[in-house]
């Protein structure tokens, strides 16, 4: 941890150890245009489940209203599978009559809203007790229950439409979490804890960007919108910082994550393993440290879940690296 000497020579005893600081002490850039970073967060990890739950509901919605009973009672168990999904609960749900849902896998949790998860929950119960009165009326051939369903499946879907409102008008809450930046050390943990929090706006902060942009890619052309809320860092990085001119900064990490890929939400659960061996490359701005470059990975051997054999690296000797 820290600084690296050198192996084969000493430093001349004029010269002076690099600081961890850049030269100008600076506030930390904390300027952001997202209102309420918890719901920001919440957004970036879960919003794809939410829009699934309110899609299925308008289609619901349309079956019916153009008299498409058979349709409508298809639709019924995958939304069951939605709001289990929503409600944070398990995926499982029974059959209705031979019809198989595609569970998610997952468990959602909370809107850290208060008002915004009120109308979502109400509109679950909408949408719950519409099922339930479609799926009997059919059954005794009760068209007063079928009827009843599918007002109540318009009041969900209004309801819905309302979440969204709410989502818009969150009140001003600034993130739980601050990016340290003043070492590139700090700059970099900040930047793991963001990454698995789902903060876009701090990524952005600490990776120089603006105007929704980061600095860097992240880890692949299209890793940006990926990689951000849904990656686990899986055990403590290590760490070594290997130059430090006050301008530039190199620190070398050493890591394993695990990475859920969202392409495939809200059916299918494709989850990766990745071990991180490389360099952060960090540049002094505004008297704070922000990432320019990240460190390689490559995916672990076998896929474990938290480690990639006994002997990861075989390096060239000599050399050793870090």
């Amino acid at each position: 941890m820290g600084i690296v000497s050198s192996q084969t020579t000493t430093p001349a005893a004029s010269s002076t150890p690099a600081s961890s600081t850049p030269a100008a002490a600076a506030p930390v850039a904390t300027s952001s245009t997202v209102a309420n970073r918890p719901v920001s967060e919440w957004e970036t990890t879960n919003m794809v489940f939410l829009t699934t739950l309110i899609t299925d509901s308008n289609q619901m919605l349309t079956y019916l209203k153009n008299e498409n009973l058979a349709y409508a009672e298809i639709s019924s168990p995958q939304l069951l599978c939605d709001i289990r999904t929503m409600q944070g609960r398990a995926p499982a749900t029974g059959q209705l009559r031979a019809l198989q849902p595609a569970p998610s896998g997952y468990r959602c949790p909370p809107i850290p809203d208060a008002l915004t998860a009120a109308d979502l929950n109400a509109g679950m119960a909408q949408l719950e007790s519409a099922i339930k009165h479609i799926i009997t009326g059919e059954n005794s051939f009760n068209g007063d229950l079928i009827r009843l369903g599918e007002a109540e499946t318009q009041a969900a879907c209004d309801t819905f439409a309302k979440v969204l409102t709410d989502l818009q008008n969150v009140p001003s809450q600034p993130s739980t979490i601050q990016p340290g930046m003043s070492t590139p050390i700090d700059t970099i943990q900040s930047f793991l804890t963001a990454v698995q929090a789902g903060d876009r706006d701090l990524v952005e902060i600490l990776t120089g960007g603006s105007g929704g942009k980061l600095g860097v890619e992240m880890w692949c052309l299209k890793g940006l919108q990926s990689f951000v809320g849904h990656t686990t860092f899986k055990r403590p990085m290590r760490n070594v910082l290997t130059h430090n001119d006050n301008q530039n900064a190199n620190v070398n990490v050493d890591g394993f994550m695990t990475f859920t890929d969202p392409g495939g939400f809200p059916a299918v659960k494709n989850t990766c393993h990745f071990y991180i061996d490389g360099d952060f490359k960090l540049k002094a701005s505004g008297g704070n440290w922000v990432i320019v470059s990240l460190p390689n990975y490559q995916e672990a051997l076998c896929d474990g879940p938290t480690w990639w054999g006994p002997d990861p690296h075989i390096f060239p000797s000599p050399g050793d690296a870090i």
